[in-house]
């Protein structure tokens, strides 16, 4: 299959994988679906948040964080219906070092505080979203 192709062209690099996912073959119909469900909510009075969050099994946030191209390409879609919350810069300012969020030393997925970061900023995306008579 294509996609196994591609992870065996780069199973090496994470990064690599997961940008050629966001690249030319596989992002527009990807694009396509996320719209498509933004329009079927709107048909139906809902608000479509895409909360997207970093990858955490990254050196840094700064200068090396290989996957703004994926937060810039998500951001995009944003429209009247769909709602980017973006928890990078969030969660970078508060907890610089990517390690510093994993649940213990071998396990990358987000601990109780990352994730408490992560609700918040929705939260509040979603008050916002209240308070301007869309929801």
């Amino acid at each position: 299959s294509p996609l196994l192709d591609l992870w065996q062209k780069h199973k090496d690099d994470l990064p690599s994988f997961n940008l050629a996912l966001h690249a030319e073959g596989y992002w527009p119909p990807t694009a396509k679906l996320i719209k498509e469900m933004s329009r079927y909510l709107k048909e139906r009075r809902v608000p479509f948040f895409l909360v997207v969050e970093p990858d955490t099994l990254i050196p840094d946030f700064k200068e090396r964080y290989p996957y703004q191209p994926i937060h810039d390409k998500l951001h995009a879609l944003k429209g009247e219906n769909l709602v980017v919350v973006d928890t990078l810069e969030p969660l970078a300012k508060r907890i610089p070092n990517p390690k510093d969020m994993w649940v213990q030393h071998d396990d990358g997925h987000k601990n109780a505080e990352a994730n408490g970061i992560m609700a918040r900023v929705t939260a509040e995306a979603i008050m916002a979203r209240m308070k301007g008579g869309h929801l």
